[in-house]
């Protein structure tokens, strides 16, 4: 078990995170305890190539995701309400990434591992 305590890794984000990865060899989707983003998107790895989101909100979402330094990945940003959309991720690094969701009235994170 590998256990990572990181802070502040995004500019903008100031939440700190704990990862907890039992076989680093496979993707690892990690959540923080106080946000919600799991009643908002379910987030889907597909080995490392592709990203499906799967809106659970009735209004449209702001996606961003974020490298570990901070540089905006290309993607697609709003997610339409209940909307399904998978993006090819074949050419991002492996490495952690910061989901980051947002609307109106919230904004939330999570972490993404893609491992190769």
């Amino acid at each position: 078990m590998i256990t990572y305590e990181l802070c502040t890794l995004v500019p903008g984000l100031p939440e700190c995170f704990t990862l907890t990865a039992l076989n680093p060899c496979f993707e690892t989707i990690v959540s923080v305890k106080e946000t919600q983003i799991s009643d908002l998107v379910r987030v889907n790895m597909i080995h490392g190539q592709q990203i499906t989101l799967d809106s659970k909100h009735d209004q449209p979402l702001n996606v961003f995701v974020y490298n570990v330094n901070g540089q905006q990945m290309p993607f697609i940003p709003i997610l339409g309400p209940l909307q399904s959309v998978t993006y090819d991720i074949i050419t991002w690094p492996a490495g952690l990434y910061i989901l980051k969701v947002s609307s109106s009235k919230f904004t939330s994170s999570m972490k993404l591992m893609n491992v190769r």
